[in-house]
Parts: C-alpha cells; structure tokens; sequence
C-alpha cells in the first residue's frame, strides 16, 4: 500500500477499528419450548413452576455486501464493486449468565442477568475504493469518506411478568442497564477533494466521537482501544440506563397462536464515567508537487511530515462530557401452528431500527419431537443482503435437564469465510413441575 493509503488509513480508520451491526436471533425467538425466547417476548415466559437457566452463549455476525473470501479471492481489489453506496458490517455476542422462572398458569414472574455487546458500524464505499486504489478515479471530485459507529457493552437485570386472561397472555419487563463500554460518533462528516490542476488535496472533517471505557487518546497517531478497560465486575456503576420489553401471545384457535412484540423500548445508558470526547473541525491542505512527491513514495520521513501537518489541520480537542447513547428497538409478530402434539410451524417477521433506517428480517420453519426427549427444526431465514440462511436448532431433554443449540444459517458452520451471516447459540436449562395447557 502507498504512503497515501496509509495516510488515509490513519486518519480514518484508526478510529474505527470495530466492525459491528445487530443480529436477528431468529431461531431463538421461534423455539417457544425454550425459556430464552421470552428474552425476546416475555408473554413467552417458561410454561413451568420453577425453571433456571444456566450460562448460555449466544455470538451473530454479519456483512452487508462481502465475506472474508470475496475479499482474499480478488486481492487486486475487485471485491470492491460489490460493494454498496453504504455498507454495514457488525457482531453480537450475548452471554446469558443466570435466569430465574416461577410461577402458575396465571402468572408467572422471572428475573435474570445478561451481557450484552452490540453495535453498528457503517462505512462508505468511497473509503474503501480510496485505501485500496487510491485517489486517481477522483480527481476533481468530492469523496464523502466518514464511517458512522455505534457500539454498546453492557450489563443486563430484567424483571418480568406474564398474565394469561385465558387466549390472552400479556407480558413485560423492565431492564436494568449498567454500561461497561461504549464507543459512538455523534458527527461523522469527513470528505476528500482533489483538485484536476495542481493535484491539492484537501481534507474536511466535522467529526465527534464519544466513548467511555474503551478509548485512549493522547495524540492523532496514538489513539487505542484499550480492551482491558471493559470491566465486567461494575453491576451497579456510574453509567447506567432503562429499557422495557412488551408482548403478547394471542390462541387463535387451539391449533394457531400468533404474537407480537417489542424488544428495548425506549433503551438508553447515560455515560458518566471514565468518558471521553474527541472533536475535530477543520481542513487540510497540501499542496502541488510535494503532494504528488508522496502519493508515489514509500518514504517513512514523507509519511511522518504529512502526518505532523494532519495532526495540526484536524487539532482533536478532547473534553470529558457526559452523553447518552441508544439501545435498537426491534419489533416483531409470530406465528405457530400444531399439526399434531409432534409438529409444529413457525413464522416470524422482525423489523429493528439502526439509527436512521429500518432492518427487516423474516423466517419460516417447522419443529418436530422426534422423541419424548428430543426436538429438532429447521427454518428458512432472509436477512438483510443476506437472502438464503438455513437454520437448524436441536433440544435434549433429560430428566429436568435441557440442553440446546442452534443456528440462523448452519451454511456458515461449514464455510464461516464464505458468509456475510453467521450466528448461534448454546446452552442448558433446568425445568421443574410442567404446567398443564
């Protein structure tokens, strides 16, 4: 790579070396015999008088418009026209430590603690188009260069309720949230101009970045993130917020149920500790043949000449201001339909809001007790730029334990470099006194 692209590179993507966008746990809201959906829909709150579920792991990942093997077979860069205007790229990882289940037919009540890591990051496919090839193609042209990021790590208490009216069951929960990490731009504009004549280049930026925990900055060239700072012993810290979830269960007929939800209504943390912010608004200039000297050199002493006039031009100011940041709202209606006592089907369609656009997402598939003690299901799934995910999901029941897996697209398993989608789900129950329907 050209001093120019490393040039670039530092002064973008040095802020944004996360890559992350919300996943659609699909699966694990259709396996109704599994107390994690209620998560999502708390109306599905376990059908049992005493049910706990032990550590459980759930990890999604996703890329808007290439995989890892798009990019490794076209290394002369090529994979960069499948590339969108704007592009996503993102993980979750989940882990559901403890969670307590009670009650009768009636109502029921639960309570657990979770920890959540999630986040979105968008880029433009100028910025990628620049670093790998350049900025020849754009000459006397306006690139607009800057990523939006928003990533949240956070503690999880939730207290639930469901009351069944009889076909009716309504549920909710109100969320506890006790921030561990977080890094989010307020103002993402940062553009690129060459100019046809004398080959200046200039470089705006109006540029906000929050964080608390997670980022150290002492200059332009020595900004981290700092891993160990994401302090997971801290329940009840400083930087803490609400969030609810409500849904509903409606039996159609003692065959059909449908349902609806949300999920983080109105989520929220208020940022107090540990926090920092880094702005920038300024422009850069360089000019004529010094420019076109480094463009097309590999020189050290050229790349930290133009690196000092960046640190100058961008003059990040840093201040320690509090900030609120946003959990993403998810929607979602279900359906199930019994065949028989065996079999049933499942259909669900999921819509969540990520800044200012909405992702939908939806899935059909079926489950079947192939035995007393063990379930298994299948389901089609369409994500976003990602249309065809088969998922699998198997439960073993033994005795009072229940053991479970399952994935949104097991084609991922089998070729992880090969997908833009991949997610799935491990864990253990213990279920107590069955309720009768």
């Amino acid at each position: 790579m050209s001093i120019f692209g490393k040039l670039i590179w530092a002064v973008s993507f040095s802020f944004f070396s996360l890559q992350l966008m919300a996943q659609a746990d699909l699966s694990t809201m259709m396996c109704k015999q599994l107390p994690q959906s209620a998560l999502f829909n708390p109306a599905n709150l376990p059908n049992y008088r005493f049910a706990v579920t032990l550590p459980s792991l759930y990890f999604g990942a996703t890329s808007s418009s290439v995989s890892i093997q798009d990019i490794i077979n076209n290394k002369n860069g090529s994979w960069i026209n499948n590339l969108s205007a704007n592009n996503s790229l993102g993980t979750d990882l989940n882990i559901e430590t403890v969670g307590i289940y009670f009650g009768s037919k009636k109502l029921k009540f639960g309570i657990h603690h979770a920890i959540r890591s999630s986040g979105n990051i968008e880029y433009p496919k100028n910025l990628a188009d620049l670093i790998w090839f350049g900025n020849s193609k754009f000459i006397g042209k306006t690139m607009e260069l800057g990523p939006k990021i928003d990533f949240n790590s956070f503690h999880e208490l939730g207290l639930a309720a469901a009351y069944n009216f009889g076909k009716l069951t309504i549920g909710g929960r109100v969320k506890y949230l006790s921030g561990i990490g977080n890094i989010s731009t307020k103002n993402n504009q940062l553009s690129l101009f060459t100019s046809d004549d004398i080959y200046q280049l200039k470089l705006t930026s109006d540029f906000a970045l929050n964080s608390s925990g997670t980022v150290n900055y002492y200059s332009i060239d020595s900004l981290t993130f700092d891993s160990k700072q994401l302090s997971f012993n801290k329940l009840f810290g400083k930087n803490s917020g609400l969030t609810f979830d409500l849904g509903a269960n409606y039996d159609v007929t003692t065959k059909l149920q449908i349902g609806v939800g949300i999920h983080d209504l109105g989520g929220s943390i208020n940022w107090k500790d540990n926090v920092q912010n880094l702005n920038s608004k300024g422009t850069f200039e360089y000019n004529g043949l010094e420019l076109k000297n480094i463009l097309y050199s590999d020189s050290t002493n050229n790349f930290d000449h133009v690196l000092d006039s960046v640190k100058k031009a961008f003059n990040l100011v840093q201040t320690n201001t509090s900030y609120k940041s946003s959990i993403s709202t998810r929607y979602f209606a279900t359906a199930q339909y019994k065949v028989s006592n065996s079999l049933s089907l499942n259909g669900i369609l999921f819509f969540e809001s990520l800044a200012a656009k909405t992702v939908t997402s939806f899935a059909i598939g079926g489950n079947y007790n192939l035995f007393s003690w063990l379930n298994i299901g299948a389901n089609y799934a369409a994500k976003q730029n990602s249309t065809f995910n088969i998922g699998l999901n198997t439960t073993l029941k033994i005795g009072p334990v229940q053991i479970f897996a399952l994935t949104d697209n097991i084609l991922a398993i089998a070729n992880p470099y090969n997908s833009r989608n991949a997610s799935g789900r491990i864990g253990v129950n213990v279920l107590i006194g069955k309720l009768e329907n």
